[in-house]
């Protein structure tokens, strides 16, 4: 097909070799003192390698000053304030011009303090004067970028920091020529700062362009039509493109990237009414993943190039995948948000749930086409089961998959029921098409015996029999009637609407199946033994939608027996007893490994490797990559 994203277009001096950009995140992968690691540079190889046109890593610091309280500075992310910070930007600059994409810099301030509270608006207590050397502090950055080679700058003006805060009568209650009384005041340091790089640094090697911010999602803040005013303005100040974003840090994360909430596309609107306002290239953002989607938005006038940020950590290589023909190969991003987590640096923890090996590119391995049709049995049909599989079947193995349910996915398949997880989906459809693809055999309702693995006399076997739910015996009436296991109500066997129910164990699972019933006119509580803790983004907003339709929790509760008409729980903190009455009690204490097969599978055939759960308790991402890691090395 001849998408339209595939065209060049013109931003500035350059020309981008399609319209699909990989706009700024926050990665947290380079060294902690803001230089350039292995790491940060061999991630952004591999995006650029996959074919994105243009490459800008994001929330760059340009101010190492300390304030009282500390302004919100992001961790191991790149430095910009020194000039000895150039040979480590030279080094992914070089990467990432070797393989035949642009890369240019974010300058940014992010213009919040931190607090206890979180992060809080410092827009209105910066001085004229704390302003102009703010601004500075923007052009010795980009002296900086362009010293080292990059393509040009990326001027920060969303996600409610610095700039963006300025244009938005939302914060920027200030009453000098900052202020917001009119649109060039809220322009004016975005204005001042983007004239003086134009005038300094910008020539027929480098340029300028903006993130900007199309909406606040608050009742008096930026709309799209005022960020399309801020853009005219800005692009006779030198802007040569605007991607368009929205939401932020001081207006709730999930209004920045969403959790599974929104349809795909849901900020493209906001690109297309800037796009009414000036000459210049736009690029819109939103949950973007499909080609066809992505064909329809240029095509429409709606866009001029579209921003995935989320999914080029799904699949690096999706413009190639588009350029070739190889749809069916695409992995698509689920909107997890698991990739705002940190991960470590020894390549060993992949920072997307979907690819095993993103932040981690060091780590892939090179597949031998060495399998000659051998045939290796693949015990579980789950995550890693499936990652095994397929990779298997790429080095030419014959993997023959049996799975004791009659559906493909595992533990992902129940965790698509709860609200908001409908995308993880999109996991199972990647598999099954691969499946197809490869020709894999797969045998669903079919419980693996030793006798069934003997029948294929495979060179291995790989288990991934996942695991199986913890019920502690030793608790007065856990074997009750009115007793259900988390997965009885994820697979549907039960059903409970209008009824009181307690669900005992506040984990994401736990969380996750409250909320769905909730939605079915439940009464739920949560009874959790340990305190509460911090949580990262991804599992924050999803507790915090679940507090918001109905579901209460209580921390440092321990059960001590259930009746038939309620539960005692001891509140750990005071010492003290009580009875909560419920109609039903649901069971989410844990997992652990199935092992019963195993150990059989063990006794009988040379060659087992085990992955997943059944190797190692952990997350989707950590069984994917267990599953990859596994069949790569086999031997």
């Amino acid at each position: 097909m001849g998408y339209s994203f595939l065209e060049p277009i013109k931003v500035g001096p350059h020309t981008l070799r399609n319209r699909i950009i990989k706009p700024a995140m926050a990665e947290y992968i380079c060294n902690e003192d803001g230089t350039i690691s292995d790491q940060f540079v061999e991630f952004y190889r591999r995006i650029a390698k996959g074919g994105a046109a243009l490459i800008v890593p994001g929330i760059s610091l340009l101010d190492d000053t300390q304030h009282e309280p500390p302004f919100f500075r992001g961790t191991k992310n790149p430095h910009l304030y020194d000039e000895k910070f150039i040979p480590g930007l030279r080094r992914v600059i070089d990467a990432v011009h070797e393989e035949g994409s642009l890369i240019m810099f974010q300058v940014w301030h992010s213009g919040c303090y931190v607090t206890p509270g979180g992060l809080v608006s410092m827009i209105n207590e910066f001085s004229t004067e704390q302003i102009h050397d703010l601004e500075k502090k923007f052009l010795k950055a980009t002296e900086i970028v362009k010293a080292a080679g990059a393509d040009g700058v990326e001027f920060h003006m969303a996600h409610t920091y610095f700039a963006s805060q300025l244009l938005s009568p939302t914060f920027n209650k200030r009453t000098d020529e900052y202020g917001c009384d009119t649109i060039e005041n809220a322009t004016r340091f975005a204005r001042e700062v983007i004239e003086q790089i134009n005038e300094k640094y910008c020539d027929d090697t480098f340029t300028c362009i903006v993130k900007l911010q199309g909406s606040d999602f608050t009742e008096d803040g930026i709309t799209p039509d005022r960020a399309g005013q801020a853009a005219a303005i800005l692009e006779k100040a030198g802007a040569k493109m605007f991607t368009v974003n929205a939401g932020g840090a001081l207006v709730g994360y999930n209004y920045m990237s969403d959790n599974g909430h929104q349809p795909e596309g849901w900020k493209a609107d906001f690109a297309a009414t800037v796009k009414k306002y000036v000459s210049v290239p736009v690029a819109a953002t939103g949950n973007i993943r499909h080609p066809d989607y992505i064909h329809q938005l240029i095509r429409d006038g709606r866009c001029d190039v579209v921003a995935m940020g989320r999914e080029f950590y799904a699949d690096p290589d999706w413009v190639r995948k588009c350029e070739e023909g190889r749809e069916q190969e695409l992995r698509y991003c689920v909107s997890c948000l698991y990739c705002f987590t940190q991960v470590p640096d020894d390549d060993s923890v992949p920072g997307c749930t979907v690819n095993p090996y993103c932040k981690c590119e060091r780590a892939v391995p090179e597949l031998r086409k060495d399998g000659a049709g051998r045939t290796v049995a693949v015990i579980g049909a789950g995550p890693s089961g499936l990652e095994a599989a397929v990779v298997l079947a790429e080095r030419g193995f014959k993997p023959v998959i049996f799975e004791r349910k009659n559906y493909l996915g595992g533990l992902v398949d129940l965790a698509t029921v709860p609200p908001h997880k409908s995308k993880l989906r999109w996991i199972i459809d990647y598999y099954e098409r691969q499946i197809r693809r490869l020709n894999i055999e797969v045998r669903l309702s079919c419980e693996a015996t030793v006798e069934k693995l003997k029948e294929i006399e495979p060179y291995a076997v790989f288990v991934a029999t996942g695991t199986d739910e913890v019920v502690p015996g030793r608790i007065p009436g856990i074997f009750g009637d009115n007793v259900y296991r988390v997965r009885d109500v994820l697979e549907k066997k039960v059903s409970f609407r209008g009824k009181k129910i307690a669900i005992i164990g506040g984990g994401m699972t736990g969380i996750e199946t409250a909320h769905f019933l909730a939605l079915k006119n439940n009464d739920v509580t949560v009874i959790e033994m340990l305190p509460e803790k911090t949580l990262p983004i991804a599992d924050k907003l999803s507790f915090g939608d679940a507090f918001t339709d109905g579901v209460k929790i209580h921390y440092e509760h321990q059960l001590m027996n259930i009746e038939p008409d309620g539960i005692n729980v001891k509140d750990l903190k005071t010492d003290t007893e009580k009875k909560i009455d419920v109609d039903a009690v649901i069971l989410s204490m844990g997992i652990r490994p199935n092992m019963t097969l195993p150990i059989a599978v063990k006794e009988n055939f040379e060659n087992v490797i085990f992955v997943g759960d059944a190797n190692k308790l952990g997350k989707i991402p950590n069984n994917i990559r267990s599953g990859a890691d596994a069949a790569a090395a086999l031997k």
